[in-house]
């Protein structure tokens, strides 16, 4: 409980108040689990997200005796409960299992949701993306033998697991793909359902979700004049900017690929 009202600047806290309903965060969570394991209580990032009272802390220590866990688990249950097929979230750049928490209390859904996070820092690294997806393929279908599958990531996370589902499907494995929730979709319903809302800042400048939509529709329209077309490859030539945010959202909508400006010539269908 110290530890608790220390991190939420709180003079007490109940026995069975939950962390993030006193006003903790993904930050202030980082900050309690090092509290904690400095004082010898070994719990992870996910257990407190499960397990967010000073009380379900406690029995969930009691219950194992107080043990440290292994520095690395395989698999972080962030949702066990569910009929439907789980769905697994692949690690971003960092290989940490911060997000995995955070993320999916805003997940609905009647599945399971588990985390894969990376290799931990002082284990043998892995160092092409077919062998981190093959790692991650094997630690899958211990937990679910065969598919359809569910996966989802963000950033190099998305990337990984775009690469783990190449290698389902040539194992003769189903992956699903919602196609109804991809970012331009997504963003297109957002845009009718709030056109004046803002979508995004950079320095003093401000576009709602209808200038930023009208914006990605007329590049990716002009983009399909020039003939580009699904899956050809795109490099932007902008530093960040919501002229940038535009031109990503514009390729997404053409069902074309952002790539980095240094890929070969050859391999460019256009420079924008």
């Amino acid at each position: 409980a110290q530890a608790w009202a220390e991190v939420l600047k709180l003079e007490r806290v109940g026995r069975h108040d939950s962390f993030f309903e006193l006003g903790g965060h993904s930050l202030l969570a980082i900050r309690l689990v090092t509290l904690l394991q400095q004082a010898d209580l070994h719990i992870t990032l996910a257990e407190l997200f499960e397990h967010a009272s000073v009380a379900a802390i406690a029995a969930l220590l009691s219950q194992r005796g107080g043990a440290p866990q292994p520095q690395q688990q395989t698999l972080i249950p962030v949702r066990t409960g569910g009929s439907q097929p789980p769905l697994f979230l692949v690690h971003e750049f960092s290989g940490l299992d911060l997000y995995f928490p955070a993320l999916g209390k805003h997940i609905a859904g009647d599945f399971p949701i588990y985390g894969l996070p990376g290799v931990a820092l002082g284990q043998p690294q892995l160092h092409t993306m077919q062998c981190l997806a093959t790692r991650l393929v094997g630690i899958i279908r211990e937990v679910q033998a065969e598919g359809p599958y569910r996966l989802a990531g963000w950033s190099f996370g998305g990337v990984l697991a775009y690469e783990i589902a190449q290698q389902l499907i040539g194992q003769d494995q189903v992956v699903e793909f919602p196609e109804e929730q991809t970012v331009d979709r997504l963003f297109e319903a957002q845009a009718q359902a709030h056109p004046e809302a803002t979508a995004a800042v950079h320095g003093q400048q401000s576009l709602s979700y209808g200038e930023l939509n009208a914006r990605a529709n007329r590049l990716a329209h002009y983009l399909m004049g020039l003939g580009v077309k699904a899956e050809d490859s795109v490099a932007i030539l902008l530093k960040r900017s919501l002229n940038l945010l535009g031109n990503q959202l514009a390729i997404n909508k053409c069902v074309a690929v952002n790539v980095a400006t240094g890929q070969p010539t050859r391999r460019l269908k256009r420079q924008i």
